[in-house]
């Protein structure tokens, strides 16, 4: 509507590269038994803004797409454990959990949501069973814990808690040469932004086809 602040367009990509490392430590108790850790430090991240056309750009909230202005959004430090079990010979579990230090992770000064998020984690679980010499079946879950709230939630931040059901097959036409189909459905938790009257939910779901060939 002509005059109406809250009514514009935006068209903005934003960009950014960074370094980090990660350390590792895995270790094997016994035979069908792994133990594994790794740290991933944080990763500083400047993104840069690339517009084209910002109508909000006066707006202190969404200054950072104006173009050539930069905002600070680093990846979190990350540490994780991962436990995979060899049942029997033919069945696999495994388990995994990851925490995501989001709070030390500088998001700027001037982007007001983000730093309202707190720090979030994975936990997942997936098992694996290998029906026949050819045929390996598989299922795994994870649920995400972002970190996201009320309060982070935006129409240009929708990071949303989610529950992932996976499920795989993967046959064995020769020994040389293999067939994987996959499939995720994922879930997400609604949120709303009560200031702004709106409620963000989705839900996604993912086929994946891959092959394998040994020469």
């Amino acid at each position: 509507a002509p005059g109406n602040p809250f009514v514009g367009e935006i068209d903005a990509k934003q960009s950014a590269s960074g370094m980090g490392y990660i350390i590792g430590i895995d270790f094997k108790p016994s035979d069908g038994f792994n133990i594994g850790f790794r740290y991933e430090s944080k990763t500083v991240l400047d993104f840069k803004a690339d517009t084209s056309k910002n109508d909000f750009g006066a707006l202190p909230q969404l200054s950072y797409l104006n173009d050539g202005e930069t905002q600070r959004k680093d990846l979190p430090a990350v540490l994780g454990l991962g436990v995979a079990m060899n049942l029997t010979d033919d069945f696999m579990v495994t388990f995994s959990y990851a925490y995501f230090y989001i709070k030390e992770a500088d998001a700027g000064d001037d982007d007001g949501y983000d730093e309202d998020y707190e720090n979030g984690y994975d936990a997942s679980f997936s098992l694996e069973y290998q029906m026949t010499s050819s045929m390996l079946l598989s299922f795994g879950y994870m649920y995400s814990d972002t970190g996201a709230s009320e309060d982070t939630v935006n129409d240009f931040d929708m990071t949303l808690d989610n529950s992932n059901y996976a499920f795989g097959v993967k046959y064995g036409l020769t020994e040389d040469f293999d067939i994987s189909v996959g499939y995720i459905i994922s879930q997400y938790t609604e949120l709303e932004d009560a200031d702004n009257y709106a409620t963000y939910k989705k839900s996604v779901n993912t086929l994946g086809i891959g092959t394998n060939i040994k020469f």
